[in-house]
């Protein structure tokens, strides 16, 4: 209730602008709470928006709008073209928000997005948002005719909306906060129970699990631990144990760590040269301490950072090694340890499994991982998810 949250300025965050020079008529996400005394630009949220679009596109099924299985054909071109250099295609709805999700797959969430676009739906999107008090959340100056064109400070999301969008989407209880009207906001009016369950089954085989958790680097003594959740089997190679995801290979045996699973958790990542996200639902496991919450991560912690190991490689390491800084998972693992009827021990790695054994900081690992960040500056990695 003390923040004034401002859309992303990269002139003010790299110094071309003075911080403390007045800030743009306009650029506020919500209205300013009356004792608000912080200025706070939202970083931006790279590919975690996913949710949001297929939160509508799952309101739009509900409301009959929509037929998942439909199949549906994007046709590229106009004035900005989708990530990832989408071409023409037909798919169904239900397909393209698994690989949007699942995999960060951004030519999918283009192709949502401008289906989208194409019901006119994006604004309506946008204005129910800010309906429901999730008035931080915006999806703003894409491209209609690609789902292209994102843009840091166009399109925001703040961690506590975030948090909020997902109490929804879990179906919590209840009245769970008011609207713009006064009016109680319930999970109940947002989304049918078959689309809620959709979602979540969704986001529990996330393929990307190297925030808040890093169990696809199950193994590894340089990696923090994170929230302790198992790898979808999908994405596990039955005769190794390793995960391959979008082409990326992690090369550890995940085995140990889905065995020695605590919780589910169903969620969503991304990452950029300048941003990092990660936000989803916990839910135990039977038999494991009791937890169920929510959480989400926004900030600028992007891959041009890396832990102290990396301080003299040539190269940053998410070209072929983490993408994040273990201050995530340590966070991811201090909130589950927190939250629950009893404290639980920290965490440490699983011993075994067929993982490679970090490289010397110097000397990057071999398996090529080619990305681009659509955000951002040069240098350009490998694509962000």
């Amino acid at each position: 209730r003390s923040v004034r949250w401002h859309r992303w300025d990269d002139d003010r965050w790299n110094g071309a602008t003075a911080w403390d020079a007045p800030w743009p008529s306009g650029d506020l996400l919500a209205p300013a709470p009356a004792s608000a005394g912080l200025d706070v630009m939202s970083p931006y949220p790279g590919a975690l928006f996913g949710l949001v679009v297929a939160v509508q596109t799952l309101r739009l099924a509900d409301s009959g709008r929509l037929d998942l299985d439909a199949p549906w054909t994007y046709r590229a071109g106009g004035a900005e073209s989708c990530l990832d250099g989408a071409a023409p295609a037909t798919a169904t709805t239900r397909a393209l928000l698994d690989r949007a999700l699942a995999s960060s797959d951004h030519a999918a969430t283009c192709m949502l997005l401008a289906q989208l676009h194409a019901l006119d739906e994006v604004g309506a999107m946008n204005d129910w948002l800010a309906s429901v008090g999730l008035s931080t959340i915006h999806v703003d100056g894409t491209d209609p005719a690609t789902g292209g064109r994102w843009t840091p400070g166009r399109i925001t999301m703040t961690a506590l909306d975030t948090a909020r969008l997902l109490l929804l989407v879990r179906g919590a209880t209840g009245p769970l906060w008011d609207d713009a009207r006064g009016r109680p906001v319930r999970s109940t009016d947002v989304l049918s129970a078959g689309s809620r369950a959709l979602l979540l089954r969704t986001l529990g085989e996330q393929g990307f699990n190297e925030a808040l958790s890093t169990t696809n680097w199950c193994g590894r003594p340089d990696v923090a631990r994170g929230i302790p959740h198992a790898v979808a089997p999908r994405w596990v190679d039955p005769a190794h144990g390793t995960v391959t995801v979008g082409g990326v290979p992690y090369g550890q045996d995940v085995r140990p760590c889905n065995t020695d699973a605590e919780v589910t958790f169903a969620h969503k990542t991304a990452t950029t040269y300048t941003f990092g996200a990660d936000a989803g639902i916990v839910d135990a496991l039977p038999g494991q301490r009791q937890r169920h919450y929510v959480v989400a991560v926004l900030g600028t912690l992007g891959s041009r950072y890396a832990d102290a190991r990396y301080a003299s490689s040539p190269t940053l390491p998410c070209e072929t090694d983490t993408c994040y800084p273990s201050a995530l998972a340590r966070f991811g693992a201090t909130v589950d340890a927190a939250v629950g009827a009893s404290p639980a021990a920290p965490r440490t790695r699983p011993t075994g499994g067929a993982g490679r054994t970090p490289p010397p900081a110097t000397t990057p690992t071999p398996a090529a991982r080619p990305r681009h960040d659509p955000s951002a500056p040069a240098p350009r990695l490998r694509r962000s998810r």
